[in-house]
């Protein structure tokens, strides 16, 4: 199902993601999931669902320690991913579209009738079985806890917090 995508602006890392994937690979479709705007108790409640009770804590605690969220967020997008913009322009227009809810039916038989090997995904709605299975094979890549230990003072932060991540990179 379509949505109209006058309304709506996507982060600077959905813009990288897009254009780093369309210039090295053979691109069939750009798809932007639209997100409804929730109430405050089911945006909280999902934010729990979706990205865990430490993630949603550290976003609350954060606030007593002298951490905006938001602040570091856009300055550290910015940062890594300023230029994503200028080439998400140069992408083809016709490969970028945009939809109510990838888990739908409809969508699903739309992203099909393009016939793609792989679909790769940023993060997201948790993908149905039914999505997962229309595909030879689905990616589905998302940032976890990375976003938080960018720079050393969100480390710091994190410790003061009684938080202690171990990170490994292969």
């Amino acid at each position: 199902m379509h949505a109209n995508n006058n309304h709506y602006e996507y982060l600077p890392h959905n813009k990288f993601f897009a254009t780093e994937i369309a210039t090295n690979h053979n691109v069939v479709a750009v798809v932007h999931p639209v997100i409804k705007k929730l109430k405050r108790f089911r945006k909280l409640r999902k934010e729990v669902i979706m990205n865990g009770l430490l993630y949603t804590s550290m976003r609350f605690l954060g606030q007593f320690y002298g951490w905006n969220y938001e602040e570091d967020m856009q300055s550290n997008e910015q940062a890594y991913f300023g230029h994503a913009e200028e080439s998400y322009q140069k992408l083809d227009k016709a490969l970028i579209r945009h939809i109510l809810d990838v888990n739908d039916l409809e969508s699903i038989r739309e992203l099909q009738s393009l016939k793609p090997d792989v679909v790769a995904c940023l993060g997201g709605p948790i993908y149905r079985k039914s999505f997962i299975q229309s595909f030879p094979l689905v990616l589905n890549y998302h940032s976890g806890l990375s976003r938080f230990i960018m720079e050393p003072p969100r480390s710091d932060l994190l410790l003061q917090m009684g938080i202690h991540i171990s990170v490994e990179v292969h």
